[in-house]
């Protein structure tokens, strides 16, 4: 089972000082926050742990999830006083949910193991997913053995293999594992199906985007996609083999409400099966639909009627785009790029003027062309329109 691989290999549970040379603090924390905890983090590796954990508790109360950490350890490993698992992971949460990684890998082995009674490995499959995603060099290796046993995500050797690869450099029992579940990926049953989330956590150092899913089918790809309230892209879309490790780390402009989904693509990008969009900062709707509007440059017809499209389609909560583009077209005509928006294309076709179902087409056999490649999306051709 893979809590006897867990405690058998390195004792892989809770992370704890780093060396001195590393300054106890790992990658991503700033410059600020390191000499924030600094002090605490001396008194602590002198033994006086008392008075690591006052300055670290100054230094918690300004904000730095570094001494957060500190108190976490303290309290976890009952240094100075009686051991508290609760506080520690309540020490260790404030410091994850602030980006600190090593405090995200110690939140997800205390949900993982139930630690203080509690037991979530879905919970626990999510904090890895933020920890492995900002460097946290054990994460994934307990996000490979998983993925491999079914605890907590599903079943995928090919999933748990990329993030045994990951995790080799650091864990020489990794790599051990590599070959057997490529051997199993290969004759793993495949299914279609969209990836399921297991969330987003914005940080100082950037948004950590977590999901899962089951082998998907040979050839097929993973579409990540970040954007802002309004649809627009607020960090390039990232395009993973279906196998590959399932977190990413985006950088996006801070204090901006932003959405985020997983999208798999079959091998001849004809279908999607898509997770929807959901929340990554802020508690923002996602759309109906994305829209986009486009007419020759010089078609003033064409660009009246998009403004006023783009109007009503906004208040119907799309996420509409109008532009003027080069190209000709004989007449107005929609079009879209995966077989499950084929459906909404013909309902957008039907709300516009003087269209029927033969205006819509996919790109490859209609007369729309040029579709957007985001699932969900429908690009409507516009010439000409109503007079002035």
């Amino acid at each position: 089972m893979r809590r006897g691989a867990l405690a058998a290999v390195l004792l892989l549970g809770l992370a704890g000082p780093a060396p001195a040379q590393q300054t106890g603090f790992p990658p991503q924390a700033t410059r600020a926050e390191a000499a924030d905890a600094a002090p605490g983090q001396a008194a602590f590796d002198r033994r006086d742990y008392a008075e690591a954990a006052r300055l670290w508790r100054e230094a918690a109360g300004a904000g730095s999830a570094a001494a957060k950490f500190g108190l976490g350890l303290i309290a976890d490993l009952g240094l100075g006083a009686p051991r508290d698992a609760a506080r520690a992971r309540r020490w260790f949460l404030d410091a994850a949910e602030a980006g600190h990684a090593s405090a995200q890998f110690n939140v997800a082995v205390m949900l993982d193991s139930g630690a203080d009674g509690l037991r979530d490995v879905e919970a626990a499959a999510l904090w890895y997913g933020h920890a492995a995603a900002r460097g946290a060099a054990r994460a994934p290796f307990n996000l490979g053995l998983m993925f491999a046993a079914g605890d907590g995500a599903p079943v995928n050797p090919g999933v748990a293999a990329s993030w045994m690869a990951k995790a080799a450099e650091a864990i020489p029992a990794a790599r051990e594992r590599i070959a057997a579940l490529r051997a199993a990926a290969a004759v793993a049953p495949r299914v279609f199906e969209a990836p399921t989330p297991l969330g987003a956590l914005a940080a100082p150092d950037g948004v950590s985007l977590a999901w899962s899913l089951r082998p998907a089918p040979l050839g097929a790809t993973v579409l990540v996609e970040l954007a802002d309230a309004q649809g627009r892209p607020a960090a390039p879309p990232v395009l993973l083999q279906a196998d590959a490790p399932t977190a990413i780390l985006a950088q996006a402009p801070p204090e901006v409400a932003l959405l985020w989904r997983v999208s798999l693509i079959d091998a001849a990008g004809a279908r999607s099966a898509t997770m929807g969009w959901r929340p990554a900062r802020g508690d923002v709707p996602g759309p109906r639909g994305r829209l986009v509007l486009s007419h020759a440059p010089g078609d003033a017809a064409a660009a009246r009627l998009a403004a006023a499209l783009a109007s009503g389609f906004s208040r119907a909560g799309f996420w509409v785009s109008a532009l003027a583009e080069p190209g000709a077209a004989a007449a107005t005509a929609v079009s879209y790029r995966f077989a499950e928006d084929a459906a909404l294309a013909r309902s957008v076709a039907a709300s516009l003027p003087a269209l029927d179902a033969s205006a819509v087409g996919a790109p490859e056999d209609g007369p729309g062309g040029g579709a957007p490649a985001s699932p969900g999306a429908v690009r409507v051709r516009l010439v000409g329109g109503p007079a002035p």
